[in-house]
């Protein structure tokens, strides 16, 4: 019994309707709309700590004094010629070195067993 295949023809039903503005503008920004509050978020919780400490930076900042007076780079200064904040950065490189290199030695340790 022979077995007789037929190919139908694809037809198409025309153009797909035309959104209307407002489905195509929320078609192609409705993922953005979607982030932006996790953006704004981010941006909040990051951006804005730095720009205060840059601000604090330069002034005179005192919680109990209620005016800022501007100092420029003196806070710098003391910063650089403080014996006691030189000891703690160097702590706090010596720390830091010591760490990376203990984590490195364990971490290739684990990788090669």
């Amino acid at each position: 019994m022979p077995h007789t295949t037929t190919i139908s023809r694809m037809t198409t039903t025309g153009a797909p309707p035309r959104l209307s503005t407002l489905a195509q503008w929320a078609d192609r920004h409705f993922k953005w709309l979607l982030v932006a509050p996790a953006v704004l978020l981010i941006l909040a919780l990051s951006i804005y700590p730095l720009l205060f400490s840059l601000v604090v930076s330069f002034i005179n900042y005192d919680f109990q004094v209620p005016g800022h007076a501007f100092v420029g780079l003196k806070n710098f200064e003391r910063v650089v010629f403080d014996p006691v904040a030189r000891w703690s950065l160097l702590l706090t490189a010596c720390l830091s070195s010591i760490s990376v290199a203990i984590e490195f030695v364990l971490g290739l340790l684990v990788a090669l067993t």
